[in-house]
């Protein structure tokens, strides 16, 4: 069930710009971590987004929508909105 997620992470960071990817980090630092079985690094999902492992792409699925939701375009939003509305 990750491959989507995989793919779709890979995909939208190797579009983004730099500055893009800055702004992702910095969201990512601010996050609190507390909640959450791990802590995913911002450095390794803007550089090495095809090298993350199955636990990075879980907490991906859990903060995706905050960190991503400015880069994603309409289609896309459409997408992830009927995903998280309907639970699948």
């Amino acid at each position: 069930m990750l491959g989507p997620v995989k793919y779709f992470t890979t995909q939208l960071m190797e579009r983004l710009k730099s500055d893009e990817k800055n702004e992702i980090q910095a969201k990512l630092e601010s996050l609190h971590w507390s909640g959450l079985p791990s802590q995913l690094s911002p450095n390794s999902l803007c550089n090495y987004s095809k090298s993350l492992l199955g636990r990075d792409f879980k907490l991906i699925v859990q903060v995706g929508l905050y960190i991503f939701w400015e880069h994603l375009d309409v289609r896309e939003k459409e997408v992830a909105m009927e995903g998280t509305l309907t639970g699948e």
